[in-house]
């Protein structure tokens, strides 16, 4: 199975059209070089690839993919029994 990392690198790769080497959970959302719209289209595609809803507040805070990662990381529930919610 993939790490929460993986999957988010993956997904954003995809979306920013960019290679996935350069998405490290110590890169900038804004050195990554992707509009704001690139950003919310990115942010509903992690929401269903992990099956979270990631509130707008949360998502501006994101500055790096590694907020992203500790976010989803902790909210993830698809890799929770079913049954469990956050």
């Amino acid at each position: 199975m993939d790490t929460v990392s993986e999957r988010v690198s993956r997904v954003m790769a995809a979306k920013f059209q960019i290679d996935a080497e350069k998405i490290t959970e110590a890169a900038r959302m804004d050195e990554l070089g992707v509009t704001s719209i690139d950003v919310v289209e990115t942010i509903m595609s992690l929401e269903d690839e992990f099956d979270v809803e990631i509130p707008d507040a949360a998502a501006e805070k994101f500055e790096t993919v590694g907020d992203v990662v500790a976010f989803l990381a902790t909210h993830n529930r698809a890799d929770k029994p079913s049954g469990v919610q956050k």
